[in-house]
């Protein structure tokens, strides 16, 4: 069972599938939501429903998909640059994958994304636009953004004054030149 999102005017974009849900003979489930398998164990949307479906909770949990939103996970330019920078991804102290680009589109509030940055722990679905996990650890991001900023002005800071240390250096080797003993004075200057 899919559900295909509705496509206003003409599209340029191929149809995909926002919702699929797989059915085993045996009952068991799965859902994709676009290329994401969503982990029903972890979904707190989905947490409700059994391993096994009847037709009773499968009719429940199709009605409930339609009124589900899909996260948009962080859909910041800032953000989104700042991870790219990153090589896409962000990594946690253990060396996992903390956060990473995702390359499925989103739509929100009528504009299209090409990318989001989206938490290890993303659900997926949510009942608002962003999953309990993506708004959570917007701070976390804000903290990193924060601190490459500060980290940027503060080699700014060094690079200039390095620069004015270097002109002052320069000004007096020059100045040393053009005193007709500037050689020998240039060598100390070097040994020094």
């Amino acid at each position: 069972m899919c559900k295909i999102p509705q496509v206003c005017g003409n599209s340029s974009q191929p149809l995909r599938i926002a919702f699929n849900v797989i059915v085993n003979a045996d009952l068991s489930w799965s859902l994709f939501v676009y290329d994401h398998k969503v982990s029903v164990h972890t979904c707190s949307c989905l947490e409700c429903f059994p391993t096994n479906l009847n037709a009773e909770s499968l009719n429940k949990l199709l009605s409930m998909l339609e009124g589900l939103k899909i996260c948009t996970g962080q859909l910041d330019l800032t953000y989104v640059a700042m991870v790219k920078d990153k090589k896409g991804k962000i990594l946690s102290r253990d060396g996992s994958i903390a956060a990473q680009i995702d390359a499925t589109p989103v739509e929100f509030d009528g504009n299209n994304y090409s990318n989001t940055v989206r938490t290890r722990k993303c659900e997926i679905l949510s009942v608002s636009a962003k999953c309990s996990a993506c708004t959570k650890y917007r701070a976390n991001l804000r903290a990193m953004y924060t601190i490459d900023g500060i980290t940027e002005n503060l080699l700014v800071t060094a690079l200039i004054s390095l620069m004015s240390v270097t002109c002052k250096h320069l000004r007096r080797v020059l100045k040393l030149i053009n005193s007709g003993k500037g050689f020998i004075k240039l060598n100390k200057l070097y040994v020094a």
